[in-house]
């Protein structure tokens, strides 16, 4: 997956740098898909770089023209929004949400997907995004499948000197240090771009972003910009809870059973880009996790020690050695995740990409309660069909 990395110095300045930027590349590749009209605008980066569908032909000229003008209100919304969230101004009742909850909501404030009741207003937006949404988000999914590929630091930054950066805008400005701060989004476009698209926020391509000496001042001017970042409000909305979409597989798959303990592979849940699982464990007891006062994580460490392996009919492998590690690199790329309403003792895993028809082989192995290694499989065919 791509990065998003938060530094900071002695908890005074601030820098986020996001390689992946998920939402704006979605609504980059909506308008470049569709062939929308839209307005001039310092924030509105040129072509993004990669094979994009042609999609305008699903809509009428006079629909790519009107879209075109809504969709620079919600490229603004976009912006306004995620930027709040990296530079920590999104405000919100932390009795009420937590961080996780809050960002969910303004990331269904903007995108919906798939019912799109925020765009109800904005019909013209919403049949191009309806029209390129899947192809978009394949895009990402292979855009982040290089990201990972290309290890954990941010490209074009982990070499610029940020601390002294950010210290000498502190300095002339005189301002407070807890007020210097800035995110760079990264963006994946067809030529070098750059922007202070709003207090503390800067756009850049990706090409212009590996050029160090051309980033220190942007980077100065970024900071210096985000001395004036205000608060921004959360959206008046509430987080939705939607049905899980359907499994492929007909009944749970049971990886190990012995006396009343078991893993089970629950479901199978395919998107456009990838799929989910669902692993179970039941009757195992609690896993041992040293100083009973640590913090809860997510992916939660009652699943520390599990590995699990994935082959594709085609040869392609994908291995999860580590729950709480990022998906890595390769073929196949598997990470773990927790969701909302689902217990200790289940555990979600995100792979990507889809798998070709054919078997799909799924082994797990469990040194910590003796689950050796053990197969089970399901046909890559009804993933792709969905």
């Amino acid at each position: 997956m791509g990065k998003h990395v938060c530094l900071q110095a002695n908890e005074s300045w601030r820098l986020t740098v996001d390689d992946k930027a998920d939402l704006l590349h979605v609504a980059l590749y909506v308008r470049d898909a569709c062939g929308l009209t839209v307005p001039d605008d310092p924030s509105v980066p040129p072509a993004i770089d990669g094979d994009v569908a042609d999609r305008s032909l699903d809509l009428d000229t006079g629909t790519r023209r009107v879209a075109g003008g809504q969709w620079l209100s919600w490229w603004k919304e976009i912006l306004v929004l995620e930027a709040a969230k990296a530079l920590d101004v999104l405000q919100y009742s932390e009795a009420q949400l937590d961080r996780l909850d809050a960002y969910a909501i303004v990331d269904q404030s903007l995108i919906d997907w798939p019912e799109l009741d925020t765009l109800a207003l904005q019909p013209e937006l919403r049949r191009a995004v309806v029209a390129s949404h899947d192809d978009a988000a394949r895009w990402s999914s292979a855009r982040a499948r290089r990201l990972s590929a290309r290890g954990p630091r941010p490209r074009g930054l982990a070499d610029l000197p940020v601390r002294s950066i950010a210290e000498e805008v502190i300095d002339r400005l005189g301002a407070s240090p807890g007020l210097v701060r800035a995110a760079v989004f990264l963006l994946e476009l067809h030529r070098e771009w750059s922007a202070i698209a709003l207090p503390g926020l800067l756009l850049c391509s990706v090409s212009l972003a590996e050029d160090t000496s051309r980033m220190v001042p942007l980077l100065e001017a970024a900071f210096a910009a985000g001395v004036g970042a205000q608060d921004v409000p959360m959206p008046a909305r509430s987080r939705k809870s939607r049905p899980l979409p359907a499994s492929v597989l007909p009944e749970p798959l049971v990886l190990w059973e012995r006396d009343a303990a078991s893993l089970t592979c629950e479901r199978v849940i395919p998107y456009p880009d990838g799929f989910e699982i669902e692993l179970r464990r039941r009757g195992l007891g609690p896993q041992p996790v040293p100083g009973s006062a640590a913090p809860r994580r997510r992916p939660n460490q009652q699943f520390a020690g599990l590995q699990v392996r994935l082959r594709y009919a085609d040869g392609r492998e994908g291995l999860l050695d580590d729950v709480e590690r990022p998906g890595r690199g390769g073929p196949i790329t598997l990470s773990a995740f927790g969701r909302r309403g689902f217990g200790d003792d289940t555990l979600w895993l995100w792979v990507m990409p889809l798998p070709p028809p054919g078997e799909v082989r799924m082994t797990v192995e469990w040194p910590t309660f003796g689950i050796e290694p053990l197969s089970a499989s399901f046909d890559g065919a009804t993933i792709a069909l969905r």
